[in-house]
């Protein structure tokens, strides 16, 4: 399951306008609700049959690369928060998460413009180099925690 975010879709016969994504649609990514993950989950839980489930595309990007990117690792947090819940309360079938990109990267309608990445990466510089964004150890505090504990994000 690839979740960036919710957005209404729907079949209209009457449409005939070809639907092109722009780059001022996709800060939608941005305004993510993770309930809305949760909720997916319980659908799929419902609808299926709960069949397994690995999450495997969630993400936040930004525009400022900033390692200090509190916004991400709040995102994580409230993702992870959900999807737990939709395992130990809805009894959802989660068998995987994994974060959106590792490191920064190019994307098909932005280019380098936007960051996803744990992990910042310098394209202007020689050798791209390359430092942990402050989600990276959040991310990584979880994995070792095996869960969210209040002194997750400080």
């Amino acid at each position: 399951l690839d979740y960036y975010g919710s957005l209404p879709v729907g079949r209209d016969v009457n449409i005939t306008e070809t639907l092109k994504l722009t780059s001022r649609d996709f800060p939608s990514v941005r305004t993510s609700d993770a309930r809305d993950l949760r909720t997916l989950l319980g659908v799929i839980r419902r609808r299926y049959g709960n069949v397994s489930v690995s999450v495997t595309g969630n993400g936040a990007w930004d525009s400022s690369g900033d390692v200090a990117d509190s916004f991400r690792s709040s995102f994580i947090t409230s993702h992870l928060d959900e999807v737990l819940k939709a395992v130990r309360i809805d009894g959802s079938n989660v068998k995987a998460y994994t974060y959106r990109s590792l490191a920064d990267g190019f994307e098909w309608s932005l280019g380098y413009q936007v960051k996803f990445g744990l992990v910042k990466v310098n394209f202007t510089e020689p050798g791209q180099p390359r430092s942990l964004r402050n989600s990276a150890h959040v991310f990584r505090k979880i994995a070792l925690d095996n869960g969210i504990l209040r002194d997750t994000v400080k």
